[in-house]
């Protein structure tokens, strides 16, 4: 809803809400390494200074993600991780309470980098389907896909690969023995 200025009328789906979701989820994985203390970023104020133009801020955190995302390779300022966490924390959009509880794993904000476990699981599930592709034995692909589904966990498979994402039901508890 922040995307569209408070003046304008609002144009609301269900892919709108995806992409924002999935813009949400990548600039708490930004975030994961900020400190508290950062300094919110003057072109975000400025923004919100001028009648509180919402898209404009919005549209500079973007620019400073993409900045950070170019960045990871080569050793990026914390200052600019700090300040990037700070301005979106200013609008709400890092908070531990904003999103869902897909956002949350027992009881600690992820910042949507996967929790460890997931991160194992991922990658067991990975290679377990890439065996059961030689094999056409998918049956141990189906039982683990099965067991991720019943914790709460969206199972993703292409031909890219394997991606758990953890939903609103996620019960890290249903996942032991898993591994």
């Amino acid at each position: 809803m922040l995307s569209t200025h408070y003046r304008k009328p609002m144009d609301w789906t269900e892919k709108k809400r995806e992409e924002a979701e999935k813009t949400l989820r990548k600039w708490r994985s930004l975030a994961n390494s900020a400190k508290a203390g950062g300094v919110v970023d003057p072109e975000v104020l400025n923004a919100l200074e001028d009648d509180l133009n919402t898209p404009s801020a919005i549209t500079r955190l973007h620019k400073l993600a993409k900045t950070i995302e170019a960045q990871q390779r080569s050793d990026v300022s914390e200052s600019v991780i700090d300040g990037f966490a700070a301005s979106a924390q200013m609008l709400g959009l890092l908070e531990d309470t904003a999103g869902t509880g897909a956002w949350v794993f027992d009881g600690a904000v992820t910042h949507i980098s996967l929790p460890i476990v997931l991160t194992e699981l991922q990658e067991a599930l990975s290679s377990i389907r890439t065996a059961a592709m030689a094999s056409k034995d998918f049956s141990e692909v189906d039982r683990m896909k099965a067991a991720l589904i019943d914790a709460g966990v969206e199972v993703r498979m292409s031909k890219d690969g394997v991606d758990l994402v953890p939903g609103p039901d996620f019960d890290p508890d249903k996942l032991e023995g898993l591994l």
